[in-house]
């Protein structure tokens, strides 16, 4: 996930370290968004959901939509999902930044499962 929207940004993948901590940060400062969707359920929601932001900020942790609306929101982008079994998701369509970042979500990418990729425009053939 975080690999595919620094592409999108074109930081190619450089950059996922930097996205993975300005989520995490956002995750943070915005706990009541957050909390119901990553740490609800946990005995101590509190510390479920520090310990997840912890995991989003420095471990290999993979992403989901709460992490892509925090991104988006962070960033000032919408942020598009495309999905063979789900309608078109859009993230952040009220951010004024410009173009929206457009990443495909796949269920069941080979042995990987779930997986997030980035996308590129291809040109109409003549």
């Amino acid at each position: 996930l975080y690999r595919s929207v620094a592409h999108q940004l074109g930081d190619g993948a450089a950059d996922f370290a930097a996205l993975r901590h300005l989520c995490a940060t956002y995750m943070e400062t915005h706990k009541d968004d957050f909390l119901a969707f990553v740490a609800l359920d946990a005995d101590d929601p509190d510390s479920a959901f520090a310990d997840h932001v912890a995991k989003v900020r420095a471990t290999s942790e993979w992403g989901g939509q709460p992490e892509l609306l925090a991104l988006s929101r962070a960033l000032h982008r919408p942020i598009h999902v495309h999905s063979r079994d789900a309608p078109l998701l859009k993230m952040g369509d009220d951010e004024d930044g410009g173009a929206p970042l457009v990443v495909a979500y796949h269920r069941h990418y080979y042995a990987l499962g779930e997986h997030y990729n980035s996308t590129v425009a291809v040109a109409p053939s003549d």
